[in-house]
């Protein structure tokens, strides 16, 4: 497994060298790589080596606590700067074999950060897509505010599971 900083920051596809390094590196013997830095989530494929192996490309975890979404409400959900409070926690269930790693399968939990009144300060709280929307359903009396938050996030978690979904799909 490698872990790599790479690509450009906010661009939510790949970069061609990014493309070209993850090969090259499933090619090599990698089994596994995740990727972060462009503070936005990028898709996950599966790659498959020359002699057959398959590999896992992340290219972009997203982020997992950011500042970087700041502001964003369910009226400005679709700006820019909403992507960067996207992000994923990946699992990676793999079994060796003989000396030969081989992935089973990926699933990964949609999260977002979400940010919270602390006296002065608004706090960064990265929350579980689908339990924060489940949680906040649930909830006998609802205000206004928690009804933006509800539609925000379902938004959030659509805008994740379309990015990622397609990509990983079996």
């Amino acid at each position: 497994m490698v872990s790599l900083h790479w690509g450009d920051e906010y661009r939510r596809i790949p970069t061609q060298w990014q493309r070209w390094a993850g090969a090259k590196l499933i090619e090599a013997g990698e089994d596994i790589i995740l990727g972060h830095h462009p503070h936005v989530l990028q898709p996950i494929e599966s790659y498959t080596a020359r002699s057959g192996r398959q590999g896992l490309i992340a290219f972009s975890l997203g982020n997992f606590v950011s500042s970087q979404n700041y502001g964003v409400t369910n009226k400005n959900r679709t700006q820019p700067s909403a992507l960067r409070g996207d992000g994923i926690i990946l699992t990676i269930f793999a079994v060796k074999e003989n000396g030969k790693t081989s992935i089973v399968r990926a699933e990964f939990l949609p999260i977002w950060t979400l940010h919270e009144g602390e006296g002065k300060s608004a706090v960064p709280r990265p929350v579980n897509l689908t339990r924060e929307i489940e949680r906040i359903e649930a909830m006998q009396k609802r205000t206004r505010e928690d009804e933006n938050t509800l539609k925000l996030l379902r938004y959030r978690k659509k805008v994740i599971l379309d990015q990622l979904t397609v990509s990983i799909a079996p």
